[in-house]
């Protein structure tokens, strides 16, 4: 039976592992593959991110682990979380059944508990102040899926550089420390660092469903120890260490004398000194009175000194230094909910999304933030929203989405290649969804055809024409024959002066495809600006630092 559960165990493991990774990859439409994203959905910190943004399935993945924990353990760590099946197939590989262990790898090693402590009274302690930057760096699903993206994913597809090369470094690091630990002392990380793991152990005291050492039966041959990756089993005192224990059943299954037992226990029931179950916690005289006190101070200066850390970087009362996904609702929603885990990011098929450098300031590192020099917001398209699994980003139908102004749209006429060089182009007024771009008419003047009577000039709402005497240009009875010169840094392509010039034709549009921005109807998608051929561009959205509902 024992057998059968760990090879239950592995067999699952491996398939969310897999799941995992394949919906990190972006090669299906979120729309077309949903089921992927389940993996998502169940993971602890996204999970309770998303039942305190209002979520009904954070509520109900939430409650499903806390039970499953209360009854069996950590069985989270191996089962379900990238991280902890990451670490498990690095030690597996480094350190393989058959290998001699030694020293430090053999002895059970004393629960690190004030550091975990600590460590978890800061991070949630700094989110409940509204700030998640601990949380972001120190969640095992955020460490593990901004790995598949910035690696794996390039990999895969072949399209580097959308992690900035500091960025880069940082990801592989945040990796890199806890498969290391993983290597050398097992599940160090999980067990020292953690916040979910120290959470989970907390509520893991309970589990009436946990491995237990049958002290008749045992030989003391230490292969339990030698199986243990969380090395959380003592044979001089014959206790498992349940806050620490990962559920992985391999130390039940390897017993040669069936010593172990996954049984039910009491965990309420008083225990000799020495005898059965450890709490995890050292006894009660091995604890200085003022140790409590020292914790306390600790992590309250942990927590203060977390939740001061800016929550982005706002410019001004309206606008933004950078703007962010429809569904966000704003910069600094975002930067309070969002863990920075890439999901959305690897989702975007448009990869107008990319990880944050300082655009959000420090808090908002590895969070989103649209480029649309590489890309823009499609208008079909609420992929990031829809696989968002912390609530970070709510959730949009297309007509929400479509409906939801994230930036401000500005035009810079003298940058456009229509008015500065006459070229024909329309790109942006074809690329535009919502049809906030229309089209004007440019006015050229024909020399030849010009009579100078001045009526352009005097039609024109702009002061945008005047009329230019040349030696060359001269009437039959020898007076002057003015020229028309368009001054295109103040014509607003009313085409007055083409109306006023009927009598000559000496002005015409040419069939030029010139901008004008309808700013009620922009969304600030982007699509303009990134299609725009001009150098610097002529259309740039000035990202709002709150989101607004259009009409």
């Amino acid at each position: 039976m024992i057998a059968m559960l760990k090879w239950l165990r592995r067999v699952v493991a491996v398939l969310v592992l897999l799941l995992f990774v394949v919906s990190l990859l972006g090669v299906l439409a979120p729309g077309d593959a949903a089921w992927l994203y389940a993996v998502e959905r169940v993971q602890f910190v996204p999970a309770l991110l998303s039942a305190l943004s209002g979520g009904t399935w954070g509520w109900v993945a939430l409650g499903c682990l806390v039970v499953l924990t209360l009854l069996f353990g950590r069985v989270y760590c191996s089962w379900l979380c990238p991280l902890g099946i990451m670490q498990d197939i690095v030690n597996r590989l480094v350190r393989p059944r058959t290998a001699k262990l030694k020293g430090a790898q053999v002895r059970y090693t004393p629960n690190h508990w004030l550091v975990r402590l600590l460590v978890a009274c800061a991070v949630f302690g700094a989110l409940a102040g509204g700030c998640i930057v601990l949380l972001s760096w120190l969640d095992p699903y955020s460490i593990s899926s901004r790995f598949v993206v910035a690696v794996v994913n390039p990999l895969v597809s072949g399209e580097w550089g959308r992690y900035e090369p500091w960025l880069f470094v940082l990801v592989v690091l945040s990796v890199a420390v806890p498969l290391g630990l993983a290597a050398w002392r097992g599940r160090l990380y999980c067990n020292t660092v953690c916040p979910v793991g120290a959470v989970l152990g907390l509520l893991s005291r309970l589990a009436p469903f946990v491995p237990v050492i049958q002290e008749s039966a045992c030989g003391r041959c230490a292969g339990c120890m030698r199986t243990c990756k969380a090395h959380a089993i003592d044979l001089k005192q014959m206790k498992v260490d349940s806050t620490r224990c990962v559920g992985c059943y391999d130390c039940v299954s390897d017993c040669p004398r069936k010593a172990m037992k996954l049984g039910f226990r009491n965990p309420f029931a008083r225990k000799a000194k020495g005898a059965g179950e450890s709490s995890g916690k050292p006894p009660a005289a091995a604890e200085p009175e003022n140790a409590s006190r020292r914790a306390f101070l600790g992590l309250s200066a942990m927590a203060v000194a977390t939740a001061t850390v800016p929550a982005g970087k706002i410019v001004g009362d309206k606008t933004a230094a950078a703007a962010v996904p429809p569904g966000a609702g704003g910069v600094e929603r975002l930067l309070g909910r969002c863990t920075g885990c890439g999901l959305c990011i690897s989702a975007c098929p448009t990869h107008v999304l990319r990880p944050a450098f300082l655009v959000h300031g420090f808090s908002g590192m590895m969070k989103p933030w649209m480029d649309f020099t590489r890309g823009y917001c499609d208008y079909q398209c609420n992929a990031c929203s829809s696989v968002c699994p912390e609530g970070a980003l709510q959730l949009l139908d297309l007509a929400d989405k479509q409906k939801t102004r994230i930036g401000l749209l500005s035009f810079v006429q003298k940058n456009c290649r229509v008015w500065s060089t006459g070229e024909s182009c329309g790109k942006c007024i074809a690329k535009c969804p919502t049809g906030a771009l229309t089209e004007v008419q440019v006015p050229t003047v024909d020399a030849e055809k010009c009579a100078g009577c001045r009526r352009c000039a005097r039609k024109c709402p702009q002061e945008a024409i005047t009329m230019v005497e040349l030696p060359d240009r001269v009437r039959p009875n020898g007076k002057p024959r003015p020229l028309a010169v368009i001054d295109y840094s103040k014509c607003i392509g009313c085409g007055e002066c083409i109306a006023a010039c009927r009598r000559h034709n000496a002005l015409d549009a040419k069939g030029l495809r010139a901008p004008k921005v309808n700013a009620e109807a922009c969304t600030g998608c982007g699509a303009c600006s990134f299609v725009c051929p001009a150098e610097p561009r002529a259309l740039m959205v000035e990202p709002l630092s709150e989101h607004e509902k259009l009409a």
